[in-house]
């Protein structure tokens, strides 16, 4: 899989000439060896914070897909990250 997104990576910068941004919201134990290997790569990530796996409020009840609210607060997170990472972004929201 970190293969996989490397390679997607390498695409994104060179064919579009844009940056790839991975946003991992899957906080459970057997992820966990997945997670340490991501934080080893160069890939640019976001990892959401354990919140996030509240059912009641972030998540939609029949399919685990984020809810309006998980995307609004994503959205925001994304926002932020990018704008950190590249100072030439003048965008205000």
């Amino acid at each position: 899989m970190i293969n996989s997104l490397k390679q997607i990576n390498r695409i994104v910068e060179e064919k579009y000439n844009s940056k790839l941004v991975i946003i991992w919201n899957d906080h459970q134990e057997k992820y966990k060896r997945l997670c340490e290997k991501l934080k080893e790569t160069d890939l640019d990530l976001i990892f959401l914070p354990e919140y996030f796996n509240d059912k009641r409020t972030y998540k939609l009840e029949h399919d685990g897909h984020p809810t309006a609210k998980a995307n609004e607060e994503i959205a925001e997170i994304l926002y932020k990250h990018i704008k950190e990472k590249d100072k030439t972004i003048l965008l205000d929201i």
